[in-house]
């Protein structure tokens, strides 16, 4: 350090004053360096977060999706059609509507954000689970539709074969005959209402009701009547049918795409939770390094400045 004590006190101060400069100066770039580096590690966590947020909450309305069909089918036997489907119905759409929201909107962020490779080889199952979810939309639609028409207590096919049922019986009734026509009626009835009914013991019976209305003691006005009755009765009969079998149809389609949405949806988590996990850990070591990086440079700055 001889040639530092001969110079002028001027360049010594010049000197000094250059070396402290510098070192304030290096502290601002690592400090900046370090700061930096926490502000991205807690941007791709917070991204992070709001990806398995997401990913959480489609979990959480896609099983009450479920829940709520099978209870509209359920509530729509007790407390009917109309009320199941204000109540059960309704909600279940909307939670429909919140899982396709929501997988668009997690989609968007997924191919936006800074996750890994490994998070980004979801997107197809997403697209999967997307194109799915609308199928499953579509014919929860007409699945709910048929149940309206089919169990709705204001004009449903039940009620209209309750009130078509009541006049027959009523119109048997009133003929000298009617023990014979009323146990055929009811036999009619326990045939149309077994869960294992055979059309052509159905038929058979119809036919022999049909038969002894004809050669009943009824005025002529009142057997045309019965008959056109019967014929309403049978037509109605044939359509509740026809309406119960599309609709377990439809629940076999919905069973079908509810079961394969839901690994999907489970690897989907998986992956989500695997990510978050990362980012966690990531930004964990951004604040050691940073913290590191700042005790090396103050130190660094107090022995330069010694």
């Amino acid at each position: 350090m001889h040639w530092f004590g001969s110079l002028q006190t001027t360049t010594k101060f010049g000197l000094s004053f250059g070396l402290m400069l510098t070192i304030i100066v290096t502290e601002m770039i690592i400090g900046f360096a370090a700061m930096t580096a926490l502000w991205q590690a807690n941007n791709a966590l917070q991204q992070s977060t709001e990806i398995q947020r997401l990913a959480m909450t489609i979990g959480r309305n896609w099983e009450a999706t479920r829940r709520l069909q099978r209870d509209f089918f359920l509530q729509s036997a007790i407390v009917g059609a109309d009320e199941a489907y204000r109540v059960q119905a309704m909600a279940s759409a909307g939670k429909i509507a919140e899982v396709i929201r929501d997988g668009a909107t997690l989609k968007r962020m997924i191919a936006a954000s800074a996750t890994s490779e490994a998070m980004r080889e979801r997107l197809p199952d997403l697209d999967l689970i997307l194109a799915t979810v609308s199928q499953y939309a579509t014919a929860y639609q007409d699945a709910t539709e048929l149940e309206l028409r089919l169990a709705s207590r204001d004009a449903g096919l039940r009620t209209q074969l309750e009130g078509t049922s009541s006049h027959l019986s009523t119109l048997l009734t009133s003929a000298r005959e009617h023990e014979t026509l009323n146990a055929l009626y009811y036999e009619l009835r326990f045939l149309e209402e077994a869960t294992q009914h055979t059309p052509d013991a159905t038929a058979a019976v119809s036919a022999r009701l049909r038969q002894s209305i004809e050669q009943s003691s009824l005025p002529r006005d009142r057997i045309e009547d019965a008959l056109a009755t019967l014929a309403t009765y049978e037509q109605l009969a044939e359509t509740i049918a026809q309406t119960e079998t599309l609709i377990q149809e439809k629940l076999a389609t919905l069973a079908g795409l509810g079961n394969s949405v839901e690994p999907n949806l489970v690897t989907l988590l998986a992956a989500v939770n695997t990510e978050s996990g990362r980012a966690r850990l990531q930004i964990e070591q951004t604040r050691q390094m940073a913290v590191q990086m700042l005790v090396g440079a103050v130190i660094a700055g107090v022995l330069l400045a010694l």
